[in-house]
């Protein structure tokens, strides 16, 4: 066993839910994907980061902004772990971290 037996269990308790993985093609490669996806969306931040400690300049940036993003996605993550959504926990926890990273740059730099 490769440790995704359990994924997405609470979704398979009823048959009115969808199986685990799912017999239709196009839901199972959008499942795969989706972990990619999560990887790589939330590294759409890095520039900012890049920018605003390479430059030591936080113009422009909002405080307010950023740890809104950040609490949000400390929800989001909290989420995903209670429902065992690896791609939601993956995305969140690395948007924390940059989104975290940009909090701290602006608490620095302006």
């Amino acid at each position: 066993m490769d440790g995704h037996h359990h994924l997405n269990l609470r979704k398979r308790i009823f048959e009115k839910f969808e199986h685990y993985p799912n017999p239709d093609a196009l839901k199972r490669f959008l499942d795969k994907i989706m972990l990619g996806v999560a990887l790589i969306g939330p590294l759409a931040t890095l520039p900012q980061v890049y920018q605003v400690f390479m430059t030591q300049d936080a113009k422009g940036l909002s405080i307010f902004t950023w740890t809104v993003w950040t609490v949000f996605s400390i929800i989001w993550l909290l989420y995903g772990m209670l429902h065992k959504e690896t791609p939601i926990v993956l995305s969140n926890l690395i948007s924390i971290v940059l989104q975290s990273a940009v909090v701290v740059a602006i608490l620095l730099y302006s």
